[in-house]
């Protein structure tokens, strides 16, 4: 479902403006590059609506470092944090939010429908080509010699048949096994020379893989059924299609049999019908008006220059890196909700005993070294909702505007009974942030306006940044961040690299603060998402203090329940503890 958010409405957005720059590029160079280079570029469009589904990852080509199982051990060696889970005592203090029907969900139903429809549309018409291709009379000799004498002029050596159809031009239908399909009274109204225009046309529809960009094109007018721009750019594609395939005969002709080539063409005006929606094949014929246009280019028709060729491999390169630069707002397998940042310290390890039941991602990072322990990177780079952990940059945004400050931070509480006790007292920020009240936080919000939060969440770059959930974005809404990124924010927050007061930073720090033993000391917060009173998110984030050294960790979990952030603290000593000895 996750295609069907606001990041798909964004590639939605994304696609159709390179699309339009795509049209509009065409019809301004349209009279400085050749046919064929004017056709070339729609192959990028097959590569621009190809986009939106490959993850973004592939796209940027992230380097994935080798597993090294021993990384983390190591580092915990340095931190000797054992024995931290005998004195920590955590608690989940979440509150449950309803899972909706959105508008999302009524679109993906939509969209469903529609394809599922468009589908059997296509393979009625598959059907029916196919049922074309078994009702067939076999041709005499001398247009089997005319066909070979074709394919040797083409350069073909792919074994391809001709044969008489109930077809109403004459078409090659078939990926694998193609056939060239003519109409039955065609061939005894034609001329030899007519017949052989006929037939390399078709082989130039085989030679320039246009059977195989008829079956995309259904592909993805399937997928984007509902963009009027796809349908309208395909249907611009079919009309060049048949121009380049002109081109191509024109370019195996004497310049004598010009003329006779356009008037086979028109022979077939009155006969052909109108295009189909879904066009499996690739025949010769088309409306009146195209054929018209057609017969003009032949008219006007001269050999591609060198010049020309060099201009076309430009505008082609181009437009293909413009469609490249777009690749991270176009990409929704994993653009929108994905943190790409490239980092070539990352050591990968692998804790998958620690995570048996969830889908979990853990990273460290070890200040001093400047160097990323990471388990699951994949998971480590989904943006999930922050939860609790957000009420971190709540509170610095209501110190930094003076909503509340280190020696005045309590907040009344409205005597409205809430789900924990610890919640229905007066509380200051660090009561609040130890019980994770829900209300604390959302009335130094409301005192900060939320337009001062969403700008400091700016400002420090907090995952997708996107409050369109409204007061609650954080709580399983619109605003998700990544393990990674919850590591990144944390390091900038620990070294103050926002540029907010340092009072203000060390007041927020000691509010996260958990305990303290020997020369270590841990602080943390906990986030749990609940939907549907099912825990089904669960965050720990934090840093340790050791020595001279900081390591600073977001511990991730997910699952169908019991993914709390109790559990994903418990999991985060546990690893910090176990992989000492």
């Amino acid at each position: 479902m996750d295609f069907f958010t606001k990041d798909f409405f964004a590639s939605f957005f994304a696609v159709s403006a390179v699309i339009v720059f795509i049209i509009m590029i065409k019809r301004i160079l349209k009279n400085h590059i050749s046919e064929k280079w004017q056709y070339r570029i729609y192959y990028l469009v097959f590569l621009l609506l190809t986009l939106p589904f490959v993850p973004l990852k592939y796209i940027n080509f992230i380097d994935f470092s080798p597993n090294n199982e021993n990384i983390l051990k190591t580092i915990s060696q340095n931190t000797n944090v054992a024995n931290f889970e005998n004195t920590i005592n955590s608690g989940d203090f979440a509150v449950s939010v309803k899972s909706h029907f959105d508008f999302f969900k009524i679109f993906f139903v939509i969209w469903l429908i529609g394809a599922i429809i468009l589908t059997v549309v296509m393979v009625i018409g598959f059907v029916a080509m196919r049922q074309k291709r078994k009702n067939i009379s076999m041709v005499d000799c001398k247009i089997k010699n005319i066909l070979y004498e074709c394919k040797n002029i083409s350069g073909i050596k792919k074994n391809i048949d001709i044969a008489l159809s109930d077809v109403k031009s004459p078409v090659i239908f078939g990926m694998l096994k193609p056939i060239i399909l003519v109409p039955y009274n065609c061939v005894e109204k034609m001329s030899d020379s007519e017949i052989k225009y006929i037939i390399l046309h078709e082989l130039s529809h085989y030679k320039n893989k246009d059977i195989l960009m008829n079956y995309l094109m259904c592909l993805f007018q399937i997928l984007y059924w509902f963009n009027p721009l796809v349908w309208i750019i395909f249907k611009q594609m079919k009309i060049e299609r048949e121009i380049v395939c002109d081109s191509s005969v024109l370019n195996m002709l004497d310049e004598d049999n010009y003329t006779d080539y356009g008037m086979t063409i028109i022979r077939f005006v009155e006969t052909v019908p109108q295009k189909r929606i879904f066009a499996l094949s690739a025949d010769m014929g088309g409306s009146k008006k195209h054929i018209k246009m057609r017969i003009e280019k032949i008219a006007s028709f001269t050999k591609e220059t060198l010049w020309s060729k060099l201009k076309g491999i430009a505008i082609f390169t181009m437009v293909f890196a413009v469609i490249l630069s777009q690749a991270s707002v176009i990409s929704i397998a994993g653009g929108y909700n994905y943190f790409n940042d490239k980092k070539d310290n990352i050591n990968i390890i692998n804790l998958d005993k620690y995570f048996e039941g969830y889908n979990g991602s853990f990273v460290l990072y070890d200040m001093n070294n400047d160097e990323y322990t990471v388990y699951n990177e994949e998971k480590s780079r989904e943006r999930v909702s922050p939860n609790s952990t957000y009420k971190i940059y709540s509170a610095l945004s209501a110190l930094e505007n003076g909503v509340i400050t280190e020696e005045n931070s309590l907040m009344n509480w409205d005597g409205v009974l809430r789900y924990y006790d610890e919640w229905n007292r007066d509380l200051d920020l660090y009561g609040a942030m130890k019980y994770s009240a829900n209300w604390y936080f959302d009335k130094i919000n409301s005192i900060n306006g939320i337009e001062n939060v969403q700008n400091d969440l700016i400002k420090i770059g907090y995952g997708n940044c996107d409050f369109s959930g409204g007061n609650d974005c954080w709580l399983e809404s619109s605003l998700k961040i990544s393990p990674l990124e919850q590591v990144d924010i944390l390091k900038d927050f620990y070294t103050n690299n926002f540029g907010f007061s340092q009072s203000n930073i060390d007041t927020v720090k000691n509010s996260i603060k958990i305990l303290s033993e020997n020369d270590t000391v841990l602080y943390g917060k906990t986030g749990t998402g609940r939907i549907d009173d099912k825990d089904i998110n669960g965050w720990f984030v934090g840093f340790v203090e050791k020595g001279d050294n900081v390591y600073i960790f977001a511990t991730n979990i997910e699952a169908d329940e019991n993914a709390t952030g109790s559990v994903s603290m418990e999991k985060t000593i546990d690893i910090l503890n176990n992989e000492i000895y």
